[in-house]
């Protein structure tokens, strides 16, 4: 009997331990959950507040007839406001996903000649900076450079927690406004370069049918169309029932190419759906705000005045050196985020 006893109580006594166990890790759960809320919660608290200091110091602003002291309060609301828009960034931070996710990013010159195509490389180049300020992992997939080393296509990788959250403004068409080091009369020009961010999808979210696949293997090319490989690496692999067509030779392996293409493929595809849902659901309001398709110009460089300004924003940079160094790009990003949220809720 006592030993029946003694194998209830070993039992009881494990079985209370798994409880506290498992109770704790509950408890501990929850806290961290009530901490998260709490933070949030602060957060708005904190942006509400600001709102409000700002408001009732521009009363004092408007009823104070000392000019020192009006001056004073002009500068308190000029810092508050600035406090504000740290808060509002903030905010923003509480809508991310704080996934780690891949984008496919495309960049091309456009109308502007050779003048295109370097302004097209100094983007990428912008872009390979901002990626390393925030840790992000920038991987060229394929690159064609033109006869004075501008960029002529180029497509890349960008990975990295909130990266695609960030890049995905910046679709659309860049324009630039300098003089070209070969204009010799020192005249302004206009030239563009198209940048397309593509989310990369999951496994379970485009599914291609081998079948709907047309692969055909060639010799890579160099410059001037002379072959740099005596083996057929270079692949083109076209999606039937779209007509996407994706090339890729930049690896020495027919297999690593054959796999760069169609990841590329695959975002391609799956940014088509996403632009076809869209058109479907959003026919009045694409009407109303504009359809943001990659057509339309939205961010202007003017390196003679030394400005970049973003037309779906009130921001402005009055450095265009340091917005090309990516120092100013995540605030206009940031921006456009807080925009989105906006819009939706």
């Amino acid at each position: 009997m006592k030993n029946t006893f003694i194998a209830f109580l070993e039992a009881w006594k494990k079985e209370k331990e798994i409880l506290e166990e498992e109770n704790s890790k509950v408890i501990n759960s929850k806290i961290k959950e009530i901490n998260i809320l709490n933070h949030k919660i602060n957060t708005v608290e904190e942006f509400f507040n600001k709102e409000k200091e700002i408001d009732e110091t521009k009363e004092l602003h408007e009823k104070e007839t000392d000019s020192e002291m009006k001056e004073l309060w002009a500068e308190e609301i000029s810092i508050k406001e600035q406090e504000l828009i740290e808060k509002s960034e903030s905010i923003a931070n509480l809508f991310m996903p704080n996934k780690k996710q891949s984008s496919i990013i495309e960049i091309r010159s456009g109308e502007g000649g050779e003048e295109a195509s370097l302004f097209a490389l100094e983007l990428s180049q912008m872009y390979q900076k901002w990626a390393k300020i925030n840790n992000w992992v920038w991987k060229t997939f394929s690159i064609n450079y033109t006869s004075v080393g501008g960029l002529k296509e180029g497509i890349f990788e960008i990975t990295g927690t909130n990266a695609s959250i960030f890049f995905a403004s910046e679709s659309g068409v860049h324009c630039v406004k300098r003089v070209p080091k070969t204009e010799k009369k020192g005249r302004i020009h206009t030239s563009t370069a198209t940048v397309a961010v593509l989310e990369e999808p999951e496994e379970c979210e485009v599914i291609i049918d081998p079948k709907d696949l047309k692969i055909d293997v060639f010799r890579s090319s160099g410059p001037g169309g002379q072959s740099v490989n005596t083996t057929d690496s270079a692949v083109r692999i076209t999606h039937i029932p779209t007509g996407i067509v994706v090339s890729q030779q930049d690896e020495k392996s027919q297999h690593k190419n054959k796999e760069k293409g169609l990841k590329i493929l695959k975002a391609r595809v799956y940014d088509l759906e996403k632009q076809k849902a869209h058109e479907e659901q959003s026919e009045l309001r694409r009407s109303a705000i504009g359809s943001g398709t990659r057509t339309e110009r939205f961010r202007t460089y003017h390196f003679v005045q030394n400005w970049v300004k973003d037309s779906r924003i009130t921001r402005s940079c009055h450095n265009v050196t340091n917005f090309m160094e990516a120092v100013d790009l995540e605030k206009f990003s940031k921006d456009l985020i807080w925009k989105t949220i906006e819009e939706t809720i």
